[in-house]
């Protein structure tokens, strides 16, 4: 489990505070003619408002917490470098991964009110998801290291589950009927969201990968 943080690169999934990279990450040569494959095996596992005519809702979520991302699989991964820029993409399957967060909700769903504050659950099974970042070298006391400048996600999920709890202050008859209505239209009303939700983790991932590398230098990452 991590807390807002997840991982994403080789980098992110040592999580140790001492800045050294675990036994178990391979590290990939510069000078390796086969660059995108080693980078890609490196990484053995990876681990909002809406307004239109069917969702005019404003959700907010506050200590969220993401599970079972470390399941996931890496399909393709490319790299690229050009002096102090490096740019990398992956393509991702991620058989589940379930967030848990306090939330408040209130707007209208399918033309239905909704309105509430408590905790909500968010499972999504067998996504689909492109993950591209952009970064720039900087210097620090005689090393190199990378700034993350842009991490965007493309998120599809084939399935998605969602339950709210305490909606309509409790009222348990119109709280599981709204959490029905979620479910059984959860493709249509994801859509409306969806770029939300691909920003925010998108926010998440930039800062998670910058934490890292900010202790782990280029030549340790990419050794020539």
């Amino acid at each position: 489990m991590y807390n807002a943080k997840t991982v994403i690169l080789a980098a992110c999934v040592c999580f140790a505070n001492s800045g050294k990279l675990p036994s178990d990450i391979k590290v990939c040569k510069h000078s390796d003619p086969n660059l995108n494959e080693c980078f890609k095996d490196a990484i053995p596992s990876l681990s909002i408002d809406a307004g239109s005519e069917s969702m005019k809702v404003v959700q907010n979520y506050k200590n969220m917490k993401i599970y079972d991302l470390t399941n996931s699989v890496i399909n393709s991964a490319k790299l690229e470098h050009d002096g102090d820029n490096i740019y990398a993409e992956f393509q991702v399957t991620i058989p589940l991964v379930r967030g848990e967060s306090d939330y408040t909700v209130d707007g209208k769903i399918l033309m239905l009110p909704i309105k509430g504050e408590g905790q909500c659950t968010m499972v999504f099974k067998d996504s689909k998801a492109t993950l591209k970042m952009n970064g720039t070298k900087f210097n620090k006391n005689g090393k190199s290291y990378l700034n993350v400048s842009e991490f965007k996600v493309n998120f599809e999920p084939k399935v998605a589950e969602f339950n709210f709890d305490n909606l309509f202050n409790g009222d348990k008859k119109l709280g599981d009927a709204m959490n029905t209505l979620i479910n059984e239209n959860w493709r249509g009303l994801f859509e409306e969201v969806k770029e939300g939700y691909e920003e925010t983790f998108g926010q998440l991932f930039k800062q998670t990968t910058n934490s890292i590398f900010t202790k782990i230098s280029v030549d340790e990452l990419f050794p020539q």
